[in-house]
């Protein structure tokens, strides 16, 4: 139960510091257009425990689309107890279990896979984590070394 207890406090402070790096980057702290709940919202979006995801997704307005129209984190629950994460692109849900890091880590590759640009109002938060965490800014351009680099990547 105890190890439990540490399991889950960490996927939520995994969640807490990638929101925390959000708020304290000068980049995206200097944008005054948009409030940090747009920001975040960009990232990701909770949702209550009951509700039903899929008609969530289907019902966004089409002003909610063309807000955010990147792939984006869909999570049941809240930032104090975060339950269950989606990845949510281009309508389509891909459930990604309940541990936030992983759940980061393909929102992040997602940008990759499907040749996506990053959200520009949240620009930063990616390219700290490329260049600080995942360190591709280093990297050699062959595919080979970005293949291995990504498989390499231990979840956090």
């Amino acid at each position: 139960m105890r190890y439990l207890l540490i399991v889950c406090l960490f996927f939520i402070e995994f969640l807490a510091s990638i929101l925390n790096v959000m708020k304290l980057l000068p980049e995206i702290r200097r944008v005054k257009c948009r409030s940090f709940q747009a920001k975040l919202n960009l990232l990701v979006q909770f949702v209550e425990e009951n509700t039903e995801i899929e008609e969530y997704v289907n019902q966004r307005t089409e002003a909610e689309k063309a807000a955010n129209k990147q792939p984006f984190l869909l999570c049941t629950g809240s930032l104090a107890q975060p339950l269950n994460f989606f990845l949510v692109i281009e309508g389509s849900l891909v459930p990604l279990g309940q541990n936030s890091s992983i759940a980061f880590n393909v929102l992040f590759c997602s940008f990759f896979v499907f040749q996506l640009h990053y959200p520009p109002y949240i620009k930063p938060l990616f390219h700290f984590f490329e260049q600080r965490v995942v360190q591709l800014a280093s990297m050699s351009a062959s595919t080979a070394d970005f293949v291995s680099r990504l498989e390499s990547i231990q979840p956090l």
